[in-house]
């Protein structure tokens, strides 16, 4: 959908969902399109206990990262412009 692997990411899309390849160090690995409070619930129910909460970023979206076992960089968010959150006010 996006980039180029001489760029150093790619961003591939399915549906609504898109995930977002980055070769930078150390590697990332971007989610994008999800509700991530529920994201957030659902890694926390099944045991995920130091997963941070939900921020809203600069450009009107949501996200959070964490690192994996490997100390890979695993970004949520949620697309630029796009804050589900009903009770934030836009300008």
């Amino acid at each position: 959908m996006d980039g180029a692997p001489e760029t150093g990411y790619v961003v591939l899309a399915k549906d609504e969902t898109r995930i977002g390849l980055y070769s930078n160090e150390p590697s990332m690995l971007n989610f994008r399109g999800a509700n991530l409070d529920d994201v957030v619930a659902y890694l926390r129910v099944n045991g995920m206990s130091d997963i941070p909460d939900v921020i809203h970023e600069s450009d009107d979206s949501t996200g959070f990262t964490i690192k994996d076992p490997d100390g890979n960089i695993i970004y949520f968010n949620t697309c630029e412009g796009f804050d589900p959150d009903p009770n934030k006010s836009s300008s």
